[in-house]
């Protein structure tokens, strides 16, 4: 079987409409998780299953809307028609210096994982932040030990500067950056 052919492309305000997540599957199941513990990071023994239902796909989709609205970018892979996956960029700047730009969200559909569409995605958006002279990309990364694979695969390390406004929303997410 051969690939058919995957085509990444900016989204407009014009492209985000209720039915752009309809064919995408965010199933993960996890069953190893990063964690610290007393300051040393321990891989730990968690399972539980990630699966957005029709309402957390409606949440996403509002999110897009505010980060465009916002200056922000929402890059979305599509093969037939169909989003596979998407990444998106906020706009702010942040940071002591603000020197960085957060990789808000950054998702390949279930069935479509493991073909180096998350690295595409992840290198467009470390170009597109270089651009607009950012130095950092800023990431808080699910837990997983799959998720925190390909990070560090992609070369993302520790955060230097934490973001605590955003480890406040998820604390159990690693805190990364990627130098441009």
């Amino acid at each position: 079987m051969t690939d058919k052919e995957i085509n990444i492309r900016d989204l407009n305000i014009d492209d985000i409409n209720e039915d752009l997540l309809n064919y995408f599957n965010r199933y993960q199941e996890v069953k190893k998780v990063w964690r610290i513990e007393n300051n040393k990071k321990v891989i730990k023994d968690i399972s539980f299953i990630e699966q957005w239902d029709h309402i957390e796909k409606q949440n996403i989709i509002k999110g897009f809307r505010e980060i465009l609205n916002n200056n922000g970018i929402v890059l979305g892979a599509f093969e037939e028609g169909r989003l596979i996956a998407f990444a998106s960029l906020n706009s702010t700047l942040l940071g002591e210096n603000r020197e960085y730009l957060q990789l808000w969200e950054l998702h390949v559909s279930c069935d479509f994982r493991g073909r180096g569409i998350g690295k595409m995605l992840f290198c467009k958006c470390a170009e597109k932040a270089k651009e607009l002279g950012v130095t950092k990309l800023y990431i808080s990364a699910h837990s997983s030990i799959e998720t925190m694979g390909f990070y560090t695969r992609m070369g993302c390390v520790d955060a230097q500067w934490i973001y605590k406004e955003q480890v406040e929303l998820e604390p159990y997410d690693c805190q990364l950056e990627y130098v441009l």
